[in-house]
């Protein structure tokens, strides 16, 4: 079908012929190689697009009614209204910057001369010619903008102030450099090019600052490198980039003025003479490097006089020259190349994304992370000793601090003291690994006011004290503005307490907590899924401490205080609680307060919880061994029907070691928490014995013991070594249980309704063998331990099975679940037979799986090879097998800063990260709000259909060129993205079917692109923005990418 008779059909005729031309015009238009700029906001469905930053772009497209002409913007052709004047004179540019209107261009012919400066109020765009100060120039700056959320784009024109003035200065609004030239700038201040302060902000992608002098004054300091460009103290740094073009001099500022509003920028392109960063601990201007080239970059100190400037390097930046700092001798930190002599050194001069790595063991005084960087400590082995009796080490007051590395922090307290590691207001500390000892009064770790603590591993122990205590109030909804204690995995040893909650939220999953009382809780919301709790002190009264926790014994303590930000809430759900001379679980209740409510679901106890703390449904249990499990437990009944019919039966609670007693009719009452044996037996008969697991009838039936011989006649019996019994189970399957008396291997077989059979088979060693096998004849069989752990995986897929695959076009689901790990050495191998000549889609299924777990293929020789192609489904893993394989599924997603677990594209870009289709900018930070290349879109086009191996780069770039896709260095477009990603899946033929008049920008759609986005659309793989554009005509953001990406891959794999 021609594309002019798609259009009409998708469109209708009328506004294809309104449109015609220039459909046809902005076709030939996106052929061209334009400017690259910032990407916009992510694409995400509206209930998801207030909650990112935006990215401003070179040009918005406007809703209008008017027509719409072909503008420039992004790099591609937009449709939307604007209004272009052309202009001689300088009086003509004067009455056209006054009366012009939002979305105005005004092009300039030759060069205009002008006595005053010209004030932007709109949103206007410049270019062509030159606009200049003429000698009679009066005024601050040639070009002034001073109007909130508006914007002045610079395009191809020249702005020179021939020395008269500054170029450019704006105090609130947006300026954008595309192409221009800034020169001739001049000024007796310490600002000559382009000023940007207050709530201000700047994007340049191409062009040129330079040839702008600061006074006299401030050139003999590090003020003489704001020349071209100066980043005010109160501009916005967030949204701040440097793209592309050429700056001769830039200067970021912040000063004890505006502490909470630095200056700062991003840099992912372009090239820049000299960068000097005004920092200084408690403030300091935000630079981000994601690309360009820096020739000098300096980092100035507080006492602005210059004599101290030195040079930071910066991770991938090309810098030379400039002034040293002073060499460190005896370092006990380093962050990337830099060393440091004290620990606040390297806190104060690492940046986000970075490691501490610890050098020496040394002695400290108390460090404050209070700048909002997120960086990680490594403890390397090392110790790090307070220096002063009953200090704090390290406080965490804003940011996101990370504790790992084998190592240790210790110090001793005689007097009342904090722990050796605090987080403060609003700061998160994270410890994972490393060992905490706190002597003397010490705590451990401590939290004050909001902040955040997570224990996910290592050893805390505060003999004397407590190893983990938080503080402040929790007076919002559901405890919100109150302290956050995260314990997933670790070892907490406490004196008095282990761990003590007065208020805010606090989550137990894993570890093990003990003290003389384990955990004490007074208010605050308490959760409770995992993990061991001990009490192991003396039992002693309650007595109410109004600043602390007097011991009790017990393993967990409740008290429903006279707060006024409300009493405990707690919640155990599954944990082991365990009391050595009190109770488990004990709650108490100042004056006025009610002492006990329902809040145990499940969970181990060393004492039975009492009846009120249960909740609705739940009973607790005596498991026979000194302890008592809560589970929402029943009772069923058992019968049994013999042959012979006067044999006798014997039920066992394996659990307690109980025999139960049958009731009047015969029947036996049992109950879930246990496990039960039975045996029956009769004289004469050999008996049987078997578990008891489901309400029902059990028939068993009896085999004669084998008979002796006398005398001239001879008669023959069998003694049979085995017992079998038969059950039908309430879905209508059988389950069919062979016991071999002589070596004691138990065989269970469930035969379905379906044609498909489990098999275990228990030896007496513990091991066991699992066989599943479909109606087809696919196996699949897992063999584990005596501990449970596995010990082969294996699979065999059968040629029916095989057959039907392949002719649905739907994976092969093997019969074998299989577990993922977080590294090939602790995966197992899955060994899946394939018949031969064969090539299968089969999906592994995987306990527990996540966006990042990916295929890993072994080879004959142990060699492992990721598989890009492998695809997450809901249960497993899919992949195309051709012939046998061994296969390891891993969780190989890589972990970002900047894009934290649930965040919008966490998912895509765990699976992208994980396949090594996408990598992050660094090993911390994947950046995803910058562009991305034609190549580098290439690449992952060329990844995503397995025609190029992630480590060949060069293979992307002629794969896409031989395809006829675009290459090069210039930011990728959507439209440019989904063709690539058309192609990878084979180019196929669209669906007529699908409609994209929902769209309000459907009628843009190039005729080249046609076919890819009714593609991307009909599979999910396009969505659009949520105000309802498929804006195929802007630059697309690292996230997006990995967003269209990793959906393709699902449609594509």
């Amino acid at each position: 079908m021609l594309f002019a008779e798609k259009y009409e059909k998708y469109f209708g005729r009328s506004l294809f012929i309104k449109r015609k031309f220039l459909s046809v015009l902005l076709a030939l238009s996106l052929a061209l190689s334009l400017l690259p700029t910032a990407a916009l906001a992510e694409e995400a469905p509206a209930d998801e697009s207030d909650d990112k930053p935006t990215v401003e772009t070179v040009a918005e497209p406007r809703e209008t009614e008017d027509e719409a002409v072909p503008q420039e913007a992004n790099g591609e052709v937009m449709l939307v209204a604007q209004a272009e004047k052309t202009i001689s004179t300088s009086e003509e540019l004067v009455n056209a910057i006054n009366n012009a209107s939002d979305g105005d261009t005004i092009t300039v012919s030759g060069e205009i001369a002008i006595d005053a400066p010209l004030v932007i109020k709109n949103t206007v765009s410049l270019t062509g010619g030159s606009i200049v100060a003429s000698d009679a120039f009066k005024g601050f700056s040639l070009v002034d903008l001073e109007t909130a959320d508006k914007t002045l784009t610079l395009g191809a024109i020249t702005l020179d102030a021939k020395k008269h003035g500054a170029v450019v200065y704006c105090n609130t609004g947006k300026v954008i450099v595309n192409g221009a030239i800034i020169t001739g700038g001049k000024t007796s201040t310490y600002v000559a090019g382009v000023y940007m302060t207050s709530n201000s902000q700047f994007e340049m992608n191409s062009g040129s600052i330079t040839g702008n002098e600061v006074g006299n004054a401030w050139q003999n300091s590090y003020t003489k490198y704001a020349a071209d460009l100066w980043i005010g103290a109160n501009a916005n740094g967030a949204l701040t980039a440097i793209n592309g073009g050429t700056i001769g001099n830039i200067f970021v500022n912040a000063n004890e003025w505006s502490a909470n509003n630095p200056g700062g920028f991003t840099m992912t392109g372009g090239e820049v003479t000299n960068l000097c960063v005004e920092y200084d601990s408690g403030y300091g201007g935000a630079f981000t490097y994601n690309g360009g080239t820096i020739e000098n970059l300096y980092i100035s100190t507080k006492d602005g006089t210059g004599n101290n400037i030195k040079v930071k390097p910066v991770a991938g930046v090309a810098y030379k020259g400039g002034q040293t700092g002073t060499d460190v001798t005896d370092p006990v930190a380093q962050v990337g190349n830099e060393t440091y002599a004290t620990l606040a050194d390297a806190v104060s001069a690492v940046q986000d994304g970075e490691t501490i790595t610890l050098l020496n063991d040394f002695n400290s005084n108390q460090v404050i992370a209070n700048d909002g960087k997120n960086f990680t400590i490594d403890m390397n082995g090392k110790t790090v000793t307070a220096s002063e009796n009953g200090q704090t080490v390290l406080v965490v007051q804003s940011g996101i601090v990370t504790v790992t590395g084998d190592g240790k922090f210790t110090g001793t307290a005689s007097e009342t003291a904090r722990g050796l590691l605090s987080a403060w207001d609003t700061g998160t500390l994270i410890f994972n690994n490393s060992t905490i000892d706190a002597n003397g009064v010490y705590y451990g770790i401590t939290a004050f006011d909001t902040a955040k603590v997570e224990i996910n591993g290592g050893t805390i122990t505060a003999a004397q004290s407590t190893a983990v205590s938080t503080n402040g109030s929790a007076n919002g909804e559901n405890f919100s503005n109150g302290t956050a204690l995260k314990i997933t995995e670790g070892t907490l040893t406490g004196g008095n307490v282990g761990v003590y909650v007065p208020a805010g939220t606090f989550e137990i999953s894993g570890g093990t907590i003990s003290g003389d009382t384990g955990v004490a809780a007074k208010g605050g919301k308490l959760t409770i899924t995992g993990g061991t709790i001990s009490g192991t002190g003396a039992k002693s009264d309650f007595e109410h401490n109004g600043n602390g926790w007097n011991s009790t014994g017990d393993g967990l303590a409740i008290e429903s205080c006279d707060y006024p930000y409300g009493s405990s809430t707690v919640s155990i759900q599954n944990a082991t609680i365990t009391s050595k001379n009190a109770k488990a679980v004990a709650t108490y209740a100042t004056e006025g307060k009610t002492e006990a409510y329902k809040f145990i679901s499940g969970g181990t106890f060393s004492t039975e919880p009492d009846a009120s703390y249960l909740k609705d449904g739940y009973s607790a249990k005596d498991m026979g061994n000194g302890t008592y499990k809560v589970g929402q437990f029943t009772d069923y009944t058992i019968t049994f029907k013999t042959t012979p019919a006067n044999a006798v039966v014997s039920v066992i609670n394996k659990t307690t070691n109980a025999t139960v007693t049958p009731n009047a009719d015969g029947s036996y009452t049992l109950n879930t928490a246990y496990t039960y044996e039975y045996t029956v037996s009769a004289s004469g008969y050999v008996s049987k014995s078997g578990t008891a697991t489901a309400p029902g009838e059990i028939t068993v039936t009896l085999e004669r013991e084998a008979s002796g011989s006398s005398g001239g006649s001879h008669s023959s019996g069998s003694s049979s070594n085995t017992t079998t019994t038969t059950k039908k189970n309430s879905d209508g399957s059988t389950t069919t249980t062979v016991t071999n008396k002589s070596t004691g291997t138990v065989t269970e077989t469930t035969k379905r309704t379906d044609g498909s059979t489990s098999t275990v088979e228990t030896k007496k060693n513990g091991t066991v063998t699992e066989t599943n096998k479909t109606s087809g004849g696919t196996t699949g069989t897992t063999v584990t331990d005596k501990s449970g752990n596995i010990t082969s995986i294996s699979a065999s897929v059968s040629t029916a099975d095989a057959k039907e695959a392949n002719k649905t076009g739907d994976s092969m689901t093997l019969p074998v679940e299989v577990p993922m790990e977080k590294n090939t050495k602790d995966a197992p191998t899955v060994k899946i037979t394939v018949p031969s000549n064969t090539t299968v889609k089969v999906e592994i299924p995987v306990e527990k799986v996540t966006p990042g777990a990916v295929a890993v293929i072994v080879d004959s020789k142990g060699n492992e090879t990721l598989v890009p192609t492998s695809v997450v489904t809901e249960n497993g893993v899919e992949l195309k097998l051709n012939g046998d394989t061994n296969v390891k599924i891993i969780d190989n997603a890589k972990t970002f800063v900047d894009v934290p677990v649930g965040s919008t594209f966490y998912n895509e870009i765990a699976s992208m990260s994980a396949r090594e289709i996408m990598v992050g900018r660094s090993e911390t930070v994947f950046d995803l709000y910058s562009g991305v290349t034609l190549n580098q879109i290439s690449n992952v086009a060329g990844r995503i259909c397995g025609a190029v191996s992630v480590d060949n780069y060069q293979a992307g770039l002629e794969w896409a060129a031989e395809r006829g896709l675009a290459t090069g260095d210039k930011s990728a477009t959507r439209m440019q993205v989904l063709l690539a990603l058309y192609v990878a899946a084979g180019s196929p033929a669209s669906d007529v079917s699908v409609d994209l008049s929902h769209f309000k920008d459907a009628a843009n759609v190039p005729g080249e692109a046609l076919n890819a986005v009714l593609w991307a659309v009909q599979n999910g793989i396009l969505k659009g923005t949520a105000d309802g554009l498929l804006n195929l005509g802007v630059n697309v953001t690292r996230g997006q990418s990995a967003a269209l990406a990793c959906r393709a891959l699902k449609v594509i794999g």
